[in-house]
């Protein structure tokens, strides 16, 4: 299933129908994603927290789907994820943004 997302998303620069259904897809992805991670029906989410909590966790799935693709033995696990999200807020922290 990620190599055929990997693949449409290839065909979707030659195709406005499938560019305009996957960002469809992926709007509702992402409030799914939201919905999921804050425990809330997705109804309940709003456009900024699916711009944001669902978009950020899309990104890292979609990231780590294409590292997977490529080298997955090298990929990221679970844990891995976990420390560099952990290394990111340090680095980041309060009052950084």
């Amino acid at each position: 299933m990620w190599l055929a997302s990997i693949e449409a998303l290839a065909q979707a620069e030659h195709s406005a129908d499938l560019r305009r259904y996957l960002a469809g897809g992926q709007a509702e992805g992402r409030r799914g994603l939201a919905a999921i991670l804050s425990g809330v029906d997705e109804d309940a989410v709003d456009d900024a927290a699916a711009r944001t909590l669902g978009g950020v966790q899309m990104a890292l799935l979609s990231g780590l789907m294409t590292q997977w693709l490529t080298d997955p033995d090298q990929a990221p696990t679970g844990a891995d994820v976990v420390a560099g999200l952990r290394a990111l807020a340090r680095i980041v922290g309060p009052g950084r943004s």
